[in-house]
């Protein structure tokens, strides 16, 4: 394809699952190293998987420079995850947690990579229903592993020293807090940009009354 989204907009719409598959699969590994140390047997599979880590990194790197920073940031954290989704040790939770975040992340970076083709190819909207339909379900991947991945961040927390855990607690409230703000300006400005007049009512069961004041904005 010719080109990817726009790096801020793209940010403030992947930015907290990105924050969050980073900081889980950073942790994860943590915590396999420190199981690796507490057991020496089992030093050799983590250092592989540090290696593999690190030239995964670096091919993320590639592609930054490359010019596609949108994948490259989404590949890092399903770079850090996939140790664990691999790893057969790991409890169901945090296996589950990983699959969907590397499933999640997937999709999202293959929208960076890749697009259909439909009838809006050759224009500025060429892009608009690749993007729309797998951003829909990578959404719902990245939101049921977000709360999944949290919740194990959050316990774990109080085991890392403060120097780290209260700068990662302050990003992730603040993330949230940020996440938070869409339902009361985006969903406004949505409707306003469907019901720019009239508002359909709301007080009724009748799911096809919004076709009497709704708008059909066509895409030029």
């Amino acid at each position: 394809m010719r080109d990817g989204s726009d790096l801020r907009s793209w940010l403030l719409v992947w930015g907290l699952f990105l924050f969050l598959g980073a900081s889980f699969g950073f942790v994860e590994w943590l915590v396999r190293r420190w199981s690796a140390e507490a057991r020496p047997a089992m030093g050799r599979p983590g250092r592989a998987w540090l290696f593999g880590a690190l030239g995964l990194v670096a091919l993320a790197v590639l592609l930054a420079a490359l010019g596609r920073p949108t994948v490259a940031l989404a590949g890092l954290p399903l770079c850090l995850v996939l140790p664990s989704m691999l790893d057969r040790a790991a409890d169901p939770g945090r296996a589950l947690a990983a699959l969907l975040l590397a499933a999640g992340l997937a999709v999202v970076a293959g929208t960076e990579l890749v697009y259909l083709r439909d009838f809006l190819d050759g224009g500025d909207w060429r892009r608009m229903n690749t993007v729309f339909k797998f951003s829909v379900p990578a959404s719902i991947l990245l939101g049921l592993a977000g709360g999944l991945a949290l919740a194990r961040l959050w316990s774990l927390s109080s085991r890392v020293s403060g120097w780290l855990a209260v700068p990662w607690l302050a990003a992730a409230g603040l993330l949230l807090a940020g996440g938070l703000v869409f339902p009361v300006a985006g969903i406004s400005d949505r409707v306003s940009d469907r019901f720019p007049g009239a508002r359909p009512p709301v007080d009724t069961l009748d799911g096809m009354a919004y076709m009497a004041v709704g708008e059909y904005l066509a895409l030029r």
